[in-house]
């Protein structure tokens, strides 16, 4: 599997600037499209765009020029962004009450909001609903002499008259149906031989119903996993999407998959290589199976309209080389009927609760992709792999990995002889939790790694549950698949 997209060390000139070792590091694909998307720095329209990252720490901005800011605080830090503004200096709203000319909108991840203009004070500071902890902002038109803060207010704190929560009179956003169900795997789906993925095992087919691959277009050799949230999203990692993102024309998902073409890696070109040495494609689980089309396993095959990376992936690679936030989100084409689908045995996977914090010390995952069987394989997996880790303990995770600037967003899991992981190709893949009888929730995403099942070096997992508001608030024109009643 691939939480870790070994680059070669001819690569390096590329990242000189970030004083990063990437013939250590293993990580990002991509890269020529990583600056190049970051330094852009402007959403369409010209309009400035400013990610915070709060970590008990604040951020002061002037109503000087329109601003987009995405503001994130931390269930595992116990922070909650707030936002304070002293008088504001707008135009006043005109004679329906509407805001045109100026105007400052505070928004949550559930699409409650407040909007000011003309002359008036915020009051208090002001909270997400329903105890989410980011906040987006957005300012049109100059208020003079006018400024706010956002800062990290407590989420326990329970006296609510030191601040002002946003209402919540909207839904909850979520439009959720309860005619399709997530988080459900396919009955009589059995697993194989205890030998790939690293250490894993065949998947059966069509066992996981919302996994997806990221494909090139009109190919069938998986470049990262994904997941199906809902009618019209998928999830994956940041750093498999910066191609994606500007160029999504050249990929597609494929779903309902099995059996997909063989991957070479590298320059691994010699068939005849022992299994088991160096280059050698001949562990990859179905190297030497017949080919199968999209019509031979009812595939469904789709078209990106767009991408969307976490904002703060590209900031704090840009700034440090770590892999931080390592989110993104595909918008399909099209939607999908989950109700009345046309691929019967398709649905969603569900995602942790929000507001919901776990980090699911000494649990077991299970891991799915079609990644690599080894470390240095010359080839990808090509059935589907499954594989059982081991959830560590932060303590434990900074012990093996010796550095936890990114432990608030990501968790470790392996085990630490090491021999069982995902690998190269997983990146993006999900990482699920069962919840009950038959029923998954996925915890978290294959992001990255030293190596693959190397002793003591665990995988490192995208935290969904610190990174669900902003799933939720990307995906607000989609509809989800209800829970199962007994989670």
């Amino acid at each position: 599997m691939s939480h870790k997209l070994l680059m070669h060390c001819s690569y390096f000139f590329l990242f000189a600037f970030l004083n990063v070792d990437l013939c250590r590091t293993d990580w990002i694909t991509g890269v020529r499209d990583i600056h190049t998307v970051y330094k852009n720095g402007y959403r369409e329209g010209k309009v400035k765009a400013v990610n915070v990252a709060l970590n008990n720490k604040s951020y002061t901005f002037q109503l000087t020029e329109d601003l987009e800011i995405q503001a994130f605080g931390s269930i595992s830090l116990d922070c909650t962004s707030e936002v304070s503004c002293n008088q504001l200096n707008y135009p006043e709203p005109n004679q329906d009450g509407q805001c045109i000319d100026g105007y400052i909108i505070v928004e949550d991840s559930y699409g409650s909001q407040r909007i000011g203009c003309g002359a008036m004070k915020f009051g208090l500071p002001i909270r997400p609903s329903r105890n989410g902890r980011d906040l987006y902002i957005q300012v049109k038109g100059k208020s003079l002499s006018s400024q706010c803060t956002i800062t990290c207010g407590e989420t326990r704190t329970k006296n609510s008259k030191d601040y002002y929560t946003l209402p919540s009179n909207r839904h909850s956003g979520i439009f959720e149906t309860k005619r399709c169900t997530c988080g459900r795997k396919n009955d009589g789906a059995g697993g194989g031989s205890p030998d790939h993925i690293v250490g894993g095992r065949n998947a059966g087919e069509f066992e996981y119903p919302y996994m997806a691959s990221l494909v090139s277009t009109g190919t069938s050799s998986n470049i990262c996993g994904a997941s199906l949230i809902n009618d019209r999203y998928v999830l994956t990692a940041g750093h498999c999407s910066a191609g994606v993102v500007n160029n999504p024309e050249n990929y597609q998902l494929i779903f309902h998959a099995h059996l997909l073409d063989l991957r070479r890696n590298g320059n691994f070109l010699d068939d005849d290589v022992p299994a088991g040495s160096y280059g050698s494609i001949k562990e990859a689980k179905g190297y030497n199976l017949p080919t199968k089309t999209d019509a031979d396993e009812d595939r469904l095959r789709l078209n990106i309209e767009k991408a969307v990376i976490h904002p703060l992936f590209y900031q704090n690679y840009q700034r440090t080389g770590a892999i931080i936030y390592d989110v993104a989100i595909y918008k399909l084409e099209r939607r999908l009927n989950l109700v009345h689908s046309e691929y019967g045995r398709l649905s969603t996977m569900c995602l942790p609760k929000l507001g919901t914090s776990s980090f699911y010390d000494g649990d077991s995952m299970t891991v799915i992709g079609w990644g690599r069987p080894r470390e240095d394989a010359g080839a990808s997996n090509r059935i589907l792999q499954e594989l059982d880790v081991t959830i560590y303990n932060q303590t434990d995770c900074r012990q093996q990995l010796g550095e936890d600037s990114w432990l608030h967003v990501s968790f470790c899991g392996g085990f630490p002889e090491g021999k069982r992981d995902s690998c190269q190709g997983d990146s993006g893949s999900p990482s699920v939790h069962k919840v009950g009888k038959n029923h998954y929730e996925q915890i978290g995403l294959v992001s990255w790694g030293r190596g693959c099942a190397r002793a003591g070096q665990p995988g490192v997992y995208s935290h969904i549950t610190e990174l669900n508001e902003w799933i939720h608030h990307t995906t607000q024109d989609a509809v989800w698949c209800s829970r199962p009643q007994s989670t």
